[in-house]
């Protein structure tokens, strides 16, 4: 079961996707949104990876993916992307609303992250990752749906797609080399490289 979320992420950010978030974020290179997207769904991953590894964010999340994310986005994701499918539960498609929750006061860093290692703008970069935050966590629901996962599985499920370092102390994951500290902007891992590369396929046509 370690791979599931993975391969329900490959399966659905296809190159329709990847073009139609680029158009969404006014960004014509492929290879540049592949990456951007890449990276930020590893972020992502690894921020619902430590909030889920204590009991009462595990709890949190669990709630949110039986309450509001239960996959169905991605039967149209292309409607979700492009905003054509208005959809009923709000809460499934509010990336802003996820994002303050699953990041807090990271944002700005992620941000700032993300517009350093792929070369796009803060509108772009936030853009990208509201509408990503969504997507993740419906393949995330949807895994747990399919699967008949509890929720003290739901960790699992994460830390086979995350390319977090299995640890319990966030500080050892991606976030605690965005938050930078002694604040002077040196990002030293690359979070494109991290983990497992779900559009890689992508990169190589």
């Amino acid at each position: 079961m370690e791979n599931v979320l993975f391969d329900i992420l490959q399966k659905n950010i296809s190159g329709d996707t990847i073009n139609a978030l680029g158009s969404l974020i006014n960004l014509n290179d492929q290879n540049q949104t592949t990456n951007a997207t890449q990276t930020g769904i590893n972020i992502l991953l690894s921020a619902l990876t430590d909030n889920a590894s204590d009991s009462s964010g595990l709890s949190a999340l669990s709630g949110a993916l039986d309450r509001d994310h239960d996959g169905s986005i991605l039967d149209d994701l292309m409607g979700y992307v492009t905003g054509s499918n208005n959809f009923q539960n709000k809460s499934m498609v509010n990336g802003a609303g996820i994002l303050s929750h699953v990041l807090g006061d990271n944002i700005g860093s992620v941000i700032n992250l993300m517009t350093k290692k792929n070369g796009i703008d803060q509108s772009q970069a936030m853009s990208l990752l509201t509408t990503l935050a969504p997507i993740v966590l419906a393949a995330l629901g949807k895994s747990k749906r399919q699967n008949n996962v509890s929720q003290s599985g739901i960790l699992d499920l994460l830390k086979g797609a995350s390319p977090t370092p299995q640890s319990h102390n966030p500080t050892n994951g991606i976030l605690g080399s965005i938050l930078d500290r002694d604040g002077d902007g040196d990002y030293k891992d690359d979070i494109a490289s991290l983990g497992m590369n779900f559009l890689g396929n992508l990169l190589k046509k």
